[in-house]
């Protein structure tokens, strides 16, 4: 099988080196890699970590304006020539099997639409720690309805792999959805194949602040909006919609305090209180630790690394 590695990348070049050296180290070599730059102003730079690698199975698309990630991986999508679609952020990265687990699980289940793997969540910061989520449950009989439910979530788009065939019957991302098109697509191949899991963890998924300003939350909470619409006639959603929204806020919260602005994580949880009333008790646990980390502050989250990594 040819695999095409999906890479879109938006000015983190640094990053975007350390997931090119992580795909060339592959044991599986039955590969192309299409990396998608969505900001013109980093065509060169782009271009010098491509040229720096060194390995002509890396070709490098350039949008010609910044038009999204969604946007960024159906351009690669089109250009594909792989049987296999693995993406891949360009601030994550692989162990060497990776691609080699995933098309033997591909190869022994045709029938396959999407196999994912576990993966080693890591803080750039190391104080906060690093765990490590292994796929071993086997997955829901009906994944349509437990992916709507909430009740099972892939993490990251840099643990699947997706036969080619998916996106030609459903389509590709939604790049209207300001935010959650990885979990949109998802579910609309879910409606249609099943899903295989390898329990290792072959990704490293890396958690960082990035460049993320005050509209960051208000874009979130629009994609929250703008998904909902457009799956709240399914059963079982909208109590997941809800849950998303508490998520959002408690993610953001975080990041403030380790931003050191504690005063905007505090204007955080007093909106999402306001916002969100009727789920406070179905959700104590996360207001309790929102709370928690603002009070204590960075220092409490690097003496719990399990729970924050």
């Amino acid at each position: 099988m040819l695999v095409t590695v999906v890479i879109p990348t938006y000015k983190r070049t640094a990053y975007l080196k350390v997931a090119l050296e992580s795909v060339i180290r592959q044991t599986y070599s039955h590969f192309e890699c299409l990396v998608v730059n969505d900001s013109p102003p980093f065509r060169e730079k782009v271009d010098e970590v491509v040229e720096s690698i060194g390995d002509e199975r890396i070709r490098v698309i350039h949008n010609p304006q910044n038009g999204g990630e969604s946007f960024s991986r159906n351009n690669a999508i089109k250009a594909a020539k792989g049987e296999i679609i693995a993406l891949l952020d360009d601030d994550d990265y692989w162990k060497p099997d990776f691609l080699q687990q995933h098309v033997t699980k591909h190869e022994a289940n045709s029938d396959l639409g999407i196999v994912y793997c576990g993966y080693v969540k890591f803080w750039d910061d190391e104080l906060l720690g690093t765990r490590e989520y292994l796929a071993d449950q086997t997955p829901p009989m009906n994944m349509y309805q437990a992916m709507l439910s909430g009740k099972f979530v892939l993490a990251s788009s840099s643990i699947v792999s997706i036969r080619r065939s998916c996106f030609d019957e459903c389509g590709t991302f939604d790049s209207a959805l300001p935010s959650f098109a990885d979990w949109d697509m998802w579910v609309r191949i879910a409606q249609k194949y099943p899903f295989g899991n390898i329990p290792e963890s072959l990704t490293y998924y890396r958690h960082h602040l990035g460049e993320r300003g005050s509209t960051d939350i208000e874009k979130r909470l629009t994609g929250i909006e703008v998904i909902t619409k457009k799956w709240e006639s399914e059963k079982g959603f909208e109590a997941f919609g809800r849950k998303l929204i508490i998520r959002a806020f408690f993610n953001e919260i975080r990041n403030e305090v380790l931003r050191g602005n504690r005063l905007n994580s505090i204007k955080l949880l007093r909106e999402c209180i306001s916002r969100c009333k009727s789920e406070i008790i179905p959700n104590y646990k996360v207001f309790l630790k929102a709370i928690t980390i603002i009070i204590l502050g960075k220092a409490y989250m690097t003496g719990h690394k399990a729970k924050y990594s």
